[in-house]
């Protein structure tokens, strides 16, 4: 039989022809002799003789160890077989080698049993590697945990960056390269490779992900709530207005709770959403199931309860209290009466002197006919009349109560000069009113104390009189019909009883309006878009907070009025489309798309994702279950919607996670495949 020598100088003779296949069988048959198999002669081969020996001896021991050890295993066994094969006495054979010649000659020979251990048992051994590397691998994901934002980009993102650590190291451990610089080469080509194939490995994993939820939801209650709660969150995210809810720093489901509110007691959850949580519920209630009931009988709730919400909007926005124009009128001037008794008793008991202002008043509302008027009005509240125009003069004693009496004349004859059509006086009825209006200054300035205040002005307005009040309350009647510029005259100088008289007479008419048809509600809900419906209403409510507060009830309902065409009409291209987007991937395909991305097939794994949308339909208790949450209101609709949020950020921090480990073993599998 040959010496060890004479077989080892056969075996680098072999190694120098290039001669590869000889070179195996004489490695194989020196480690067949157990004499021979008891050591490497480090320092007397070349690396490849070592591990051509390697080779010939494979281990799936090996091969496993390298994967939690980022491929850096046979560095490791390397140098410390190399020290301890540098202690005297305990492997004779190796002695005279130098340090780096013992790690050198160890370090291939366990490249080689990695290299042999997966030539015959490829499948296995990449299989061990890959799983005992699992716990390690997750050092990717320290840095993957600094990216903000959920959704598959993010998470894509998320399984790039870890890809793409776990795949530089590993490549730095699987190199071979006898520099630095060649070792950092591979490591940067096994971390792009690595981050690539995370990337592309996050979108495949949330396929299955996706692909398996359906079916766990038939034969469990709480994934197949899960699954409808995270079909909700996703419609809530598609229908996220604003730069913040795009860029994912505003939560979507926090934002449509906000609406909830805003919205109030008559919103439900689909109403707090947009165009896709409406095509959403519309699918649903297209499809069998309990939905199409449920829609049903909120809709018809809906539309039933729209003109009482309205009316009560106006209501409270005009300050009515719900008082109707019949009998309100005599009830104002009853308060009024009440109220202003006193000042008008000690107004009637005052005398004041007239001034020339006063007598050239008095003059003209006499020749007027004013002075008659008010005079009848004395005479049937059997009360004395003593003002004579014809004998009155400046300095003479005048009683307020007669002046009064004038007054509430010029208001008889002024309200015969209504033009109802044009909604405003005649020039007539102008006059009389610019008249009216000296008189009332002039009168107030004579019944003014000490103190500043007038006895006049504080009687009047405590009771604007029962013709004015009936002018205002007809005018606030029939304002509704009118434009902007005839409101505004309609209200100008109004005494605050008169303006609640036709606050009165507008939430008569507004009443009547809302509750007449559908199409005097639907032009209140469309007041925003119309300007001359806008200006109208701004008129009419008086001021600005009044007009905002009915704007946005009717704004609301005009929001929620979308829930009408859910389960209507044909829509047949938007309810495929819809229908398509409640099923998910086949798991054929998502298989397929996750065996592209392991081999680095990046455009195929991309490919495979786009045809995994086979059809497997979302089973019926999850769709009853979606259409339950879309369809809740108020506190329990606040309740689902938190209970979304929850679900959502489970899920996310799941998928986050999952992405993680996910670029974590592509990185792995590049680094351990891309070096060697």
């Amino acid at each position: 039989m040959a010496t060890r020598e004479e077989l080892y100088t056969a075996l680098r003779n072999a190694d120098a022809a290039g001669d590869t296949a000889g070179a195996q069988k004489l490695a194989a048959y020196i480690k067949s002799i157990p004499d021979l198999a008891s050591s490497v002669p480090a320092g007397t081969e070349s690396k490849s003789q070592a591990r051509a020996m390697g080779e010939a001896n494979p281990s799936l021991v090996t091969a496993t160890a390298q994967g939690p050890l980022f491929s850096f295993g046979d560095e490791i066994g390397g140098a410390i077989t190399a020290t301890l094969k540098g202690i005297p006495g305990l492997d004779r054979g190796t002695e005279g080698t130098t340090w780096r010649q013992r790690y050198e000659g160890y370090r291939d020979y366990l490249r080689g049993q990695e290299a042999g251990a997966k030539r015959d048992q490829p499948i296995v051994a990449n299989a061990l590697q890959i799983t005992a590397g699992l716990p390690s691998a997750s050092i990717g994901g320290v840095p993957a945990a600094g990216v903000k934002g959920i959704g598959i980009a993010a998470n894509a993102l998320r399984a790039g960056i870890s890809g793409a650590t776990t795949g530089a190291i590993s490549g730095a451990g699987s190199s071979e390269a006898n520099s630095l610089a060649g070792v950092a080469q591979d490591a940067a080509t096994n971390g792009a490779i690595g981050g690539a194939l995370g990337g592309v490995s996050a979108p495949v994993q949330a396929v299955l992900g996706a692909a398996a939820r359906p079916v766990v939801s038939r034969v469990r209650d709480s994934a197949a709530a899960d699954y409808a709660r995270e079909k909700i969150a996703e419609a809530l995210q598609r229908d996220a207005r604003g730069a913040l809810a795009k860029s994912g720093a505003a939560n979507p489901v926090t934002m449509a709770g906000a609406r909830l509110n805003a919205l109030g007691p008559e919103a439900r959850i689909v109403d707090a959403g947009g165009r896709n949580s409406n095509q959403l519920l519309d699918t649903l209630a297209t499809l069998p199931g309990a939905t199409k009931d449920a829609a049903e009988l909120a809709i018809r709730s809906r539309q039933a309860g729209r003109a009482g919400r309205l009316i009560g909007a106006a209501d409270d926005a005009l300050g009515t209290n719900g008082q109707r124009l019949a009998g309100t009128v005599e009830n104002l001037i009853a308060q009024r009466e009440t109220a202003s008794r006193p000042l008008y008793a000690q107004l009637y008991n005052t005398n004041v002197k007239s001034s020339a202002a006063l007598t050239d008043i008095v003059t003209a509302a006499d020749q007027l006919g004013a002075s008659g008027v008010g005079q009848k009005i004395a005479t049937a509240r059997q009360m004395p009349y003593s003002l004579n125009a014809s004998d009155l003069q400046k300095g003479m004693p005048v009683s307020m109560r007669d002046v009064d009496h004038l007054k509430q004349g010029l208001d008889t004859l002024i309200a015969k000069q209504w033009d109802a059509q044009a909604g405003k006086l005649t020039p007539l009825g102008g006059s009389l009113q610019q008249l009216k209006d000296s008189l009332i200054a002039e009168s107030d300035r004579l019944t003014t104390g000490a103190d500043g205040a007038s006895i006049y002005a504080a009687a009047r307005q405590a009771y604007a009189g029962p013709s004015a009040l009936l002018d205002a309350a007809r005018a606030g009647q029939q304002a509704i019909s009118k434009g902007e510029t005839a409101i505004s005259q309609a209200t100008q100088g109004l005494s605050d009883s008169e303006l609640q008289a036709f606050r009165v007479g507008a939430f008569d008419s507004l009443r009547n309006k809302i509750g007449a048809s559908d199409a005097g509600r639907t032009e209140l809900m469309n007041a925003w878009k119309n300007p001359a419906t806008r200006d109208k209403l701004k008129a009419l409510f008086g001021d600005e907070r009044s007009y905002r507060t009915f704007a946005a009830a009717a704004a609301s309902e005009g929001r929620m009025k979308g829930l009408e065409s859910v389960g209507r009409g044909s829509q047949t291209a938007a309810r495929q489309y819809g229908a398509g987007d409640l099923d998910v991937p086949a798991l054929s395909e998502a298989g397929g798309a996750l065996r592209d991305a392991v081999s680095g097939n990046a455009l195929g794994a991309m490919a495979a994702v786009g045809r995994a949308w086979n059809r497997v339909a979302t089973p019926e208790p999850v769709r009853d279950e979606m259409g339950r949450i879309l369809l809740s209101q108020g506190a329990a609709g606040r309740n689902e919607l938190d209970a979304v949020a929850e679900t959502l950020r489970r899920l996310n921090a799941a998928r986050a996670a999952r992405a993680a480990g996910v670029g974590s073993v592509s990185g792995s599998v590049s680094g351990q495949n891309g070096g060697r």
